[in-house]
C-alpha cells in the first residue's frame, strides 16, 4: 500500500471513527473502489482493528452480541456456534446471547420481548456477532440497528455462501471462519 493510500485511509477513518466533520461518503466509495483486493484486505483489517479498539470500555471489556437466524432453526443450527463463542470469549469479553431467551414456537405471542429486548442488548453491546448462514430478518435488522448506533458489526459467512450487498455493505469485517472473528475481538482483550 503506497503512503498516499495509507494517509487517506487514516485521515479518512480517523475522521469516521474520531466522529469529528463527516467524511464525504461518495469520495470515500469511490476511493474504496479503486483499491485493489490485498489493499482493501490491508485496509478492512486495520480499520476493523481501530474501530474494536475504539469500543473498549476503560475496564478493557468489549461487549459482544451473538446475532444469527433462529426461526426455523434446529438447536445445533442456532445454539451450537453460540456456544463455541461464548467459550472462546470467556474471559476476553462479555457476551450477550439472544438464545438464553429461546422463543422458537412461541415468537408470536412474545413479538415485544424479543424485540425489545434483543434491541437493548445490542445497545448495550459494542460489538454485534454475526454468523450468517442463512437469510434472517432479525438479524438483518439486528445489524441495521448496531449500523445505526455505531457499533462495530462483525459478518462470519461461509465463502461460498452468498452474502447480501446490505448485510456487507453494514459490515466493518466479513470473515470466512468465525475463530478469525473471535481472534479479532479477543486481540484487543486486556492482558491478564
Amino acid at each position: 500500500m503506497t503512503q498516499g493510500v495509507k494517509q487517506i485511509v487514516s485521515d479518512a477513518f480517523g475522521c469516521f471513527l474520531e466522529k469529528c466533520e463527516p467524511v464525504n461518503a461518495m469520495e470515500l466509495r469511490r476511493w474504496w473502489r479503486e483499491l485493489d483486493g490485498r489493499d482493501r484486505d490491508l485496509v478492512a483489517d486495520r480499520v476493523v482493528a481501530e474501530m474494536l479498539a475504539k469500543r473498549r470500555r476503560p475496564t478493557g471489556e468489549v461487549t459482544v452480541y451473538l446475532a444469527g437466524a433462529t426461526l426455523g432453526c434446529t438447536d445445533a443450527e442456532c445454539k451450537g456456534w453460540r456456544a463455541y463463542a461464548r467459550e472462546r470469549l470467556e474471559g476476553s469479553a462479555r457476551v450477550l446471547d439472544p438464545m438464553c431467551r429461546d422463543y422458537r414456537g412461541v415468537e408470536d405471542a412474545n413479538l415485544s420481548a424479543i424485540v425489545e429486548t434483543d434491541k437493548a442488548e445490542v445497545d448495550e453491546s459494542d460489538v454485534v456477532l454475526v454468523k450468517f448462514e442463512k437469510p434472517s430478518v432479525g438479524t438483518s435488522m439486528e445489524v441495521l440497528h448496531a449500523w445505526e448506533r455505531g457499533k462495530t458489526v462483525l459478518v462470519v459467512a461461509d465463502p461460498a455462501t452468498k452474502v447480501s450487498p446490505w448485510l456487507r455493505y453494514h459490515a466493518h469485517g466479513v470473515f470466512d471462519k468465525l475463530d478469525d472473528a473471535i481472534d479479532a475481538i479477543k486481540a484487543l482483550a486486556p492482558r491478564r
